[in-house]
């Protein structure tokens, strides 16, 4: 929602659990469904953008909204049916029994917090609270007895927690492989064994099915205009965030046009080295209003190599992203220190763009706990070009406002640590969210005995350690 003045998101994700009890004047808690809170963020900042600028940021937001529905599809073949069952209730209530509503309505906002009925954090499947018949009593009250048939082919997925009760599984049970085990959506029919001497043109950004016993990627694209490059998959979604692309090329400076441009032109294609100029193009460029769209991060596919979709627009805050710089105009100074041999530590760092931001729209694989992002993923870029870093403070500030000072009060080991921890704290963890991303992410070469992504030999390792590895680097 655009106000007069700072531009906020809320109902935007949940933090779990360990919710203190702020002022409520300043808490960003602004809903609460049992033990999952709703935070507020804002975006102050936008009150310093100039009237173009605020234009942008808001058709790069609308882009943002418009790939939305794609997350719920990826992360369930079911999940963009019941959005649209539980949206039927949710949107035309007043007949509905309001015991009834009440149970619904929670289950919704759970569902839109965790894009599908699988809880973001463990990837475990959480039930509804009502049951069928309630459901159907409801969708009748509502007038939708049309949806009575949808309603009942999609009980099992909804009710049944022994039907698909994990998203994403990495030890699988009962002789299934991991792709059979996850119950996401980039593979159908498709098993480990099928996969063996398969080369995938589309990794990141397709669906893989098995029909009439072949392998085919369902690409992710929207297809050219001249009809050369037919529509793909989620082409109705990507053509819309394309027309409101469009939009916000025509509010953006000339080299920011050029980075809009690329996107429209890979969501059109799908091909990945369009995917690499669009990378090559933003990574370079540094503006105010920035943004983050497409299909990044492989940590929902089992075998981490499908990317799901993901959106950020983001302005820029001076004044801490001088510290960051600082940081990342030393990186060559770190990556001297790095923990491994000296064969795989570059030489003759480019700074990496180190930024602090308020988020003006998240959408997709984005929750409140993620507070840094590192991109792009690609190591032909990031090697060779350099990275972007965002320190995402308008949600380390919600979580900041939720967490209180509490539980570190009951547990810090000496009254002098708590008050060290009240005047330091929030710079510490600026700090390690800094070295993760600017740093410990970008640091490092791959063996030029590989000639291929490290992800193509880790599979499903590849996540995991990549992280571990960005951690260990805080040690340098």
């Amino acid at each position: 929602m655009l106000s007069s003045g700072a531009l906020a998101i809320s109902l935007l994700a949940a933090g779990i659990g360990y919710a203190a009890s702020p002022d409520s004047a300043t808490s960003p808690i602004v809903e609460r469904v049992g033990d999952t809170v709703y935070l507020q963020i804002e975006a102050n900042s936008f009150n310093s953008l100039t009237p173009k600028q605020q234009a942008l940021a808001y058709w790069l937001s609308q882009a943002a909204i418009a790939i939305s529905p794609i997350i719920y599809d990826q992360q369930s073949r079911f999940g963009l049916r019941q959005k649209a069952l539980l949206e039927a209730v949710v949107a035309n209530n007043s007949n509905v029994d309001p015991a009834v509503y009440s149970k619904i309505l929670d289950y919704t906002k759970l569902f839109w917090t965790h894009r599908g009925n699988h809880n973001s954090y463990t990837a475990q499947k959480f039930l509804p609270t009502f049951t069928p018949e309630e459901l159907n009593r409801a969708l009748t009250a509502v007038g939708r007895a049309d949806l009575l048939k949808e309603e009942a082919s999609l009980q099992q997925s909804l009710f049944d927690p022994g039907f698909e009760p994990s998203m994403t599984t990495k030890s699988p049970k009962n002789g299934l492989d991991i792709l059979q085990a996850s119950s996401n959506n980039f593979y159908l029919g498709v098993t480990l064994e099928d996969l063996k001497g398969f080369t995938e043109k589309y990794a990141l950004n397709s669906r893989l099915v098995k029909q009439d016993g072949k392998l085919i990627e369902q690409v992710y694209r929207a297809g050219t205009p001249d009809g050369k490059v037919a529509p793909g998959l989620y082409a109705e979604y990507l053509k819309k965030a394309n027309s409101y692309l469009a939009k916000a090329r025509s509010c953006a400076e000339p080299e920011q046009a050029k980075v809009i441009g690329d996107l429209i032109h890979y969501y059109q294609t799908g091909e990945f080295q369009d995917w690499l100029q669009f990378d090559r193009s933003w990574v370079r460029n540094n503006s105010p209003v920035d943004f983050v769209n497409g299909f990044i991060g492989v940590y929902r596919d089992a075998r981490g190599v499908k990317a799901t979709s993901r959106s950020v627009v983001s302005i820029t805050d001076a004044k801490l992203s001088g510290a960051m710089s600082k940081i990342a105009g030393n990186a060559q100074y770190f990556e001297d220190r790095a923990p491994w041999p000296s064969e795989y530590k570059k030489q003759g760092v480019a700074p990496p763009i180190a930024l602090a931001v308020e988020s003006v729209a998240e959408t997709g694989y984005i929750r409140i706990n993620i507070t840094g992002l590192n991109l792009p993923d690609e190591n032909e870029i990031s090697e060779k070009i350099g990275t972007k870093n965002f320190f995402l403070m308008s949600n380390a500030r919600a979580l900041d406002g939720n967490r209180g000072t509490s539980v570190f009060e009951e547990f810090a080991p000496s009254p002098a640590e708590i008050v060290r921890h009240q005047k330091y704290g929030e710079t510490a963890r600026e700090l390690v969210v800094s070295l993760h991303e600017v740093i410990g992410h970008a640091s490092g070469r791959v063996s030029p005995r590989i000639t291929q992504s490290p992800q193509v030999h880790l599979k499903e390792y590849y996540s995991a350690l990549e992280e571990a590895r960005a951690n260990r680097c805080l040690g340098c």
